[in-house]
């Protein structure tokens, strides 16, 4: 079947968002446009202020755009009441942050248990999954921890388990490896690809890794608002 006949994971058509600068109105992203298809991964660069974080998030439905459509799994995201697009957002994106947002309060488990409890999924199934993808992680035995008792790179396996746990559809990742050290980066980018290759999740990547980017199936690049294929 030709990739343009089967329905997108994800669909970006004409994305524009400008931001208040100096009295002004800033144009960060100028008419961008991204198909991702299940199973795909894409990695997304270019420096910093350039737009990519942004991007993230209007692909998540966390920022509206000031122009264009974001389309998940064939749904339009603006024609979509705020509950229903944090359901859908619940329920099929999986979003891993650079700085890893696990809350402090709650154990490693329930951090990982947490998306699945709020989309009402009874206890024992979300700490049954939890489990077993912090067993997948190599953390099952730091469940009962806190945040603040793992380094940084098992605190961001933690979050990527986290972003995992309800089969998403779609996982963005935001700088996922920028704050560790290359063995743990590597082993961020394995569970990342992992997902994808056995859950047929479509991948964003940002980051400014060119080792990460060159593991993408795609490199993408945002220069002066616009997205371009990298050289």
């Amino acid at each position: 079947m030709a990739a343009g006949s089967r329905q997108a994971a994800l669909e970006a058509e004409g994305l524009v968002k400008r931001y208040p600068d100096a009295g002004a109105l800033r144009t960060v992203l100028d008419r961008v446009s991204l198909r991702l298809e299940p199973g795909e991964t894409v990695a997304v660069t270019g420096p910093s202020g350039s737009g990519k974080s942004t991007l993230l998030h209007l692909l998540a439905g966390l920022e509206t755009p000031d122009g264009g459509t974001v389309r998940l799994l064939g749904q339009d995201l603006a024609g979509l009441g705020e509950a229903a697009r944090s359901r859908l957002r619940r329920r099929h994106v999986g979003f891993v942050h650079q700085f890893f947002h696990l809350l402090p309060t709650l154990t490693v488990e329930e951090n990982v248990r947490l998306p699945l409890e709020l989309d009402g999924v009874d206890a024992g199934r979300a700490r049954r999954r939890a489990r077993a993808l912090l067993a997948a992680v190599g953390l099952a035995a730091r469940a009962g921890d806190f945040p603040e008792q793992l380094s940084g790179g098992e605190q961001q396996r933690v979050a990527i388990a986290r972003a995992l746990a309800p089969h998403p559809a779609v996982v963005l990742a935001d700088e996922p490896t920028g704050n560790l050290d290359p063995a743990a980066a590597a082993g961020v980018l394995d569970l990342l690809e992992a997902a994808v290759r056995e859950h047929g999740a479509a991948l964003v990547l940002v980051t400014h890794s060119a080792e990460a980017a060159a593991r993408a199936g795609r490199v993408l690049a945002l220069r002066g608002g616009r997205l371009v294929e990298a050289p």
